[in-house]
């Protein structure tokens, strides 16, 4: 595949991913407790994990590098829209929603904080993906212009191996506490800080210089094969010696399962290159409309989500009804970005 042709395989591998991401979402919010702890459940959760979120952090910085778009003033300036995005729609998607649930309905749903207004503070400063990719999206952008190849392995060999030593690092102020949330925090509401999650779009940016700088293409894919391959067994070793620390609640994985995971999402990606050439040209199509759509996608299936709180009730629902949610909520989102578009 040329340099200057578009990436197929990491449109399939982000379609994926935000398809199962959606289906999550809303387990998440309205499956029950019967759900979760089914077979059912537990593949809806495998399949948003390692193939989800890692690969949209990893395609992030590959992205960075193989489009050239490092220029450092416009590099931070999409960073900043992508987080202050990711200020709104946690305003849109939780506050206003639930306070009118409250006001209306007499119905409030504690997640986070001792009380209502606590839970609502704590929404709106929930550290969720984008709050994460915008702060990422400056830092990667800063190191592909200030530093080497090798030194960006080296932070993300660093960033993988120092994080569990530094998460829950506070202070006794609660604006230095929720800056900390954003670079290693582990409160409840923290899903996606730096430390670890960084890790992916440097070893994206990293590999994504190694697609750029190599012109023969079986000489390319097989060195990106034995990174993905070298990190996924040890990784692999690592997680097993100690399984329980090492993937922690995901969202705070150790540094085995950081290398796990990163081998995964290189040799997933790989996987996908195979499976997109067997696509045909119309569905191909369709997935390039939702890798190109992908934040439009993710704040408009989610600002329906946040909104369908004032109708149905939260954590009550079997595979059958998140399944008729999932069937309105996708397809809609889907039609909206045609009208929605959020670009950064």
């Amino acid at each position: 595949m040329a340099e200057k042709q578009r990436l197929h395989f990491l449109d399939l591998g982000r379609f994926v991913a935000i398809f199962f991401m959606v289906l999550s979402h809303i387990k998440i919010e309205y499956g029950s407790d019967k759900l979760a702890e089914s077979y059912a459940g537990y593949f809806i959760e495998a399949m948003s994990g390692p193939p989800a979120a890692p690969v949209f952090m990893f395609s992030m910085g590959f992205l960075i590098v193989f489009t050239k778009k490092t220029d450092i003033k416009s590099g931070l300036s999409r960073g900043l829209k992508i987080f202050l995005i990711g200020l709104i729609l946690n305003i849109v998607r939780y506050v206003i929603p639930r306070a009118l649930n409250s006001w209306i309905n007499n119905i409030q749903y504690i997640i986070y904080g001792e009380n209502f207004s606590e839970n609502l503070f704590f929404l709106t400063f929930e550290v969720d993906i984008l709050f994460f990719a915008g702060l990422a999206y400056c830092l990667v952008i800063i190191a592909v212009n200030y530093t080497s190849k090798r030194t960006i392995l080296v932070l993300y060999l660093l960033i993988a191996f120092s994080s569990p030593y530094l998460w829950g690092l506070y202070t006794n102020h609660t604006a230095v506490n929720l800056f900390l949330d954003l670079i290693w925090g582990n409160r409840a509401h923290v899903y996606f800080p730096q430390f670890s999650w960084l890790c992916y779009p440097l070893l994206g940016a990293y590999v994504g210089y190694l697609f750029m700088e190599n012109k023969e293409i079986p000489k390319k894919r097989f060195h990106i094969f034995y990174i993905g391959l070298v990190l996924l067994i040890f990784g692999g070793i690592l997680t097993a010696l100690d399984v329980e620390n090492q993937i922690g609640d995901y969202y705070h994985s150790g540094a085995g399962a950081v290398l796990l995971y990163s081998g995964f999402t290189i040799l997933w990606l790989l996987v996908c290159k195979r499976l997109i050439s067997w696509v045909g040209k119309r569905v191909t199509k369709h997935i390039e409309y939702v890798s190109t759509n992908l934040l439009s996608i993710y704040c408009i299936h989610w600002t329906i989500l946040g909104w369908f709180i004032l109708l149905i009730s939260r954590y009550s629902y079997d595979l059958g009804g998140v399944l008729l949610i999932f069937i309105i909520v996708y397809p809609l989102s889907l039609i909206l970005t045609k009208y929605i578009k959020i670009r950064v």
